[in-house]
């Protein structure tokens, strides 16, 4: 998918600049040594150099990333959700994510549904970001709603769901019983509704939750499960439409169409051309003329870029400097507007300039 978008930019009349695509497939990497491996391998593959970063980050490697784009300033962009809180992204200038954040179209979710209280089940180092999103969201849309969440960590392994989620009905059974006689005096027959957001890192730990919970025992129906990613599909909720549970998932297209397989990779590759495009028209075509010679690319006049400048032989007395056209490629980024008629699969693209989150989509 990133060729064909490499191919579709480069096939625009009116682009000002091709983008040449260089692909790096990573190792497996232990969470252990993950950041130094990581570290170094980006590191090494800027000594040749580039001006824009790709990538699919998740919780673990994220801080790798973004560390190397703000300390070098070469912009990453992300075609995953960057995991960092909202006052986080405001002090990271160089991070931008194509695929968006779900918490605003959680909270406009719970407001229209008009429900007050919330079992949130996580991952863990997604948490905070998520929820810390959906309340200052929360805050700004409606100040006087209030909302209560509940708060379950699902477990690492995916052969624990099943058994998690029975254990997690009973307690929810058991919990509108004593609710009933505590207000009643006596047992009620009255199910309340259960409301759960869902949110768990990957397509993989979705299903295997939606399969467990297909399998899971219901001590009392009138469930409803909120899935809080872009990842589900039709086929996902096909055993689920007979049951007694209810499931809310989102979609930007049509995932079941191959042409959308790798579709934020896709248009990721398509909003780092765009804004190379936008910082010539900005800035002249001769911008980065003495940039690059035989693809190396050329910084201050050195070849390539140095995390750690003692690393080059060849000039021992390079000094550290970051790459010198990451901030106006950045605030061209902070200004690319794409649609489908540029070649998107995933819609209008648009980022808010202080967080760098995608902004202005549907789903």
């Amino acid at each position: 998918m990133l060729r064909l978008a490499e191919w579709t930019f480069n096939s625009r009349q009116d682009a000002l600049v091709d983008v040449l695509l260089g692909t790096r497939e990573l190792p497996p990497l232990q969470r252990s040594t993950m950041m130094w491996n990581l570290n170094r391998i980006v590191c090494d593959e800027m000594k040749l150099g580039f001006m824009t970063m790709l990538a699919g980050t998740h919780t673990h490697n994220y801080g790798v990333y973004q560390s190397i784009a703000d300390s070098m300033k070469v912009p990453l962009v992300d075609w995953e959700v960057s995991d960092v809180r909202t006052a986080d992204a405001k002090r990271s200038p160089m991070t931008f994510s194509v695929r968006p954040p779900v918490d605003q179209l959680l909270v406009d979710y719970i407001i229209y549904k008009g429900w007050t209280d919330l079992v949130y089940i996580h991952d863990g180092a997604n948490a905070h970001r998520t929820l810390d999103g959906m309340f200052e969201y929360l805050n700004e849309k409606s100040p006087n709603y209030n909302l209560f969440v509940d708060n379950f960590r699902a477990p690492t392994d995916e052969e624990f769901f099943r058994e998690f989620l029975n254990d997690f009905h009973r307690r929810m059974s058991i919990s509108q019983v004593k609710n009933g006689n505590a207000s009643n005096g006596e047992a009620t027959d009255l199910v309340r509704p259960v409301h759960v957001v869902v949110d768990l890192e990957g397509g993989y730990r979705m299903r295997m939750f939606l399969k467990a919970l297909d399998e899971s025992v219901l001590v009392k129906k009138d469930y409803n499960y909120v899935f809080a990613n872009l990842e589900m599909e039709d086929a996902d909720l096909a055993s689920f439409h007979y049951s007694l549970i209810n499931i809310t998932g989102f979609q930007m297209f049509d995932r079941n169409d191959k042409k959308f397989h790798s579709a934020f990779a896709h248009d990721a590759l398509l909003v780092a051309g765009a804004a190379l495009d936008l910082t010539l028209r900005k800035h002249g075509v001769s911008v980065f003329t003495q940039s690059f010679a035989r693809h190396q690319l050329f910084n201050r006049g050195l070849p390539g870029l140095y995390c750690r400048p003692h690393e080059d032989r060849s000039y021992p007395d390079r000094q550290f400097e970051p790459f010198e056209f990451g901030d106006i490629i950045a605030e061209s980024l902070k200004e690319v507007v794409l649609t489908r008629d540029e070649g998107t699969l995933t819609g209008h693209i648009q980022f808010d300039p202080h967080t760098g989150w995608r902004t202005n989509f549907s789903a």
